[in-house]
């Protein structure tokens, strides 16, 4: 049986020339060839200077808890399974580069492989990685080797963090997720990536590859996904804030949301969670498109429930990429959520042709206003209203009748009502759009809180240079958007008066979002005024 001990780091300097593979007797450290079954425990310090190239030869590489690495040269791995403890840290300016096994040049005839990396959801490695095996990284849980880690579980039990970049340097060197996160921090990134260089998800969401952010500067991040190799469906989120991105691809068969005419769509789905975000980008191939799927008329839409799907106008920037603020605006902060959920579509046999350009929901005292706006109408009745406490049971609490005549409109057209009797807690609503054949379909759902006694205040409305909250905690999130859903402002709640700053906004129509610690919004409408 293999003895764990605290083995000692083999150092090889290129620039030595008197350390050949014959002369290997001549190192403090033995050197254990990667033969089938050897592996390697390092547990201590390791530091690779600016001008030194080192190496791990062996099948098996283990990272120990107490291992400090400070990589600020060269480090090669040629190690079939690299399993790195959660506290270990990996840093440095240098480079570690994951190499095919089977070009070992210590060991000749070594087969080629994948490897398989199981980080344990540690700390976040900060030193760059090179990826040069064409037969994939893959993330995938090891056995610990007797240090007495727990282990994750779930996405989590192979999650790798990186605050450092991972460039895809190989064709064919894919990063193959196998149901683990791959997390980029700020402003770690992944470098260059394409069609044969991409984050495959395994068709499922089980892992995602995800963004955090610490920072609130703008930033554009693509997430080079497929559902297999060289199936490239990328996703693309540009965020003004802080927050996270959690990001897979499914086809319509694995994910979990219905799709009833997959003719008009094309054969994927994103799902993606986590925080608002300023844009939305999503790039799909065109062997995907379904019969009745026209590119150009194309725009994404939002999983609604019940086999029901947002609708829009076309969002096509070019062939098979289309892009949108307002999708980006309200990405769920839960992976449960349907509208996690999103395709594209062109509605090319669309039976209720009703353009639902906004729906909000705004708190006004003890009452919920719920508005929206339409800018085609044809054989419209009108719209339910109805409300639910847990997204599941619905009921029906008012009707809006077609302000078109007929039910028939190309022009903008704007309705309201009032829900006098909000219950305490989450109150949610949705519009069911009737057409005079009695076929309906659902918006998004919109939600608000109320607390038991409604302290939260929101003034002065109109304003004109700021707009004062008071009745929060100061745990909240209190963030600013326009009309289109564009993130202005975001900022942590004060303890009894918040401030929001109106300062060099025009004037108009602005939405203040209050998101507490357990994810519950809540959302007011203000104006500013001259």
């Amino acid at each position: 049986m293999f003895s764990y001990k605290r083995l000692k780091h083999m150092n090889i300097n290129l620039k030595r020339k008197w350390l050949l593979p014959g002369l290997l007797t001549l190192f403090a450290a033995p050197l254990v060839r990667a033969q089938t079954g050897s592996m390697l425990a390092e547990n201590s310090i390791r530091t690779t200077a600016t001008s030194d190239t080192t190496y791990s030869y062996t099948e098996s590489l283990y990272i120990g808890p107490d291992a400090v690495w400070t990589i600020n040269g060269t480090h090669i791995i040629y190690s079939k399974n690299i399993w790195i403890a959660p506290t270990a840290q990996l840093n440095g300016t240098g480079t570690i580069i994951i190499e095919n096994p089977a070009t070992n040049p210590f060991y000749p005839g070594t087969p080629a492989s994948a490897t398989t990396i199981d980080a344990n959801n540690g700390n976040a490695i900060n030193v760059t990685i090179s990826h040069r095996n064409p037969n994939n990284l893959v993330l995938g849980d090891i056995a610990d080797p007797g240090y007495g880690t727990v282990n994750p579980s779930g996405a989590l039990a192979a999650s790798l963090k990186l605050a450092g970049n991972l460039n895809l340097d190989i064709n064919g060197g894919d990063i193959l997720l196998n149901g683990n996160d791959l997390v980029l921090q700020d402003n770690a990134a992944l470098n260059n990536y394409g069609l044969n260089r991409m984050v495959v998800t395994g068709n499922s969401i089980a892992g995602h590859l995800v963004w955090t952010r610490t920072t609130a500067a703008t930033e554009v991040k693509v997430f080079p996904i497929g559902i297999a190799e060289a199936d490239y469906s990328p996703a693309t989120i540009e965020s003004m804030s802080t927050g996270s991105y959690h990001v897979s691809v499914t086809n319509y068969a694995a994910s979990g949301a219905t799709v009833t005419n997959p003719s008009e769509g094309m054969n994927r789905a994103w799902h993606i969670y986590g925080s608002p975000a300023s844009m939305l980008y999503l790039q799909h191939a065109a062997g995907l498109n379904g019969t009745a799927f026209v590119d150009a008329d194309a725009f994404i839409s939002r999983y609604l429930g019940s086999g029901q799907w947002s609708s829009g106008t076309p969002e096509q920037n070019s062939a098979g990429l289309h892009s949108s603020g307002s999708i980006a605006a309200n990405i769920p902060a839960s992976a449960a959520a349907a509208g996690a959920w999103l395709s594209k579509t062109s509605d090319a046999q669309s039976p209720l042709p009703v353009t639902l350009l906004s729906f909000e929901a705004n708190k006004k005292d003890r009452t919920a206003i719920l508005e929206w706006a339409t800018t085609r109408e044809q054989q419209n009745m009108g719209f339910e209203i109805e409300h639910s406490t847990d997204s599941r049971s619905w009921n029906k609490i008012g009707f809006v009748g077609s302000l078109a005549e007929n039910g028939n409109s190309l022009q903008l057209l704007a309705y309201s009502f009032t829900d006098l009797n909000p219950v305490n807690g989450k109150n949610n609503y949705r519009l069911k759009q009737v057409d005079r054949e009695g076929k309906y379909v659902y918006s998004e759902v919109r939600s608000l809180w109320f607390d038991a006694t409604g302290t939260v205040l929101v003034y002065p409305n109109p304003a004109q240079d700021k707009v004062t909250i008071s009745g929060l905690e100061g745990s909240e999130q209190v963030s600013l958007y326009d009309v289109s859903g564009r993130l202005l402002q975001e900022q942590k709640a004060d303890l009894h008066l918040t401030h929001i700053s109106l300062s060099g906004l025009s004037e108009g129509v602005y939405y203040i979002r209050i998101m507490d610690a357990g994810g519950n919004t809540a959302s007011y409408k203000i104006v500013k005024g001259q």
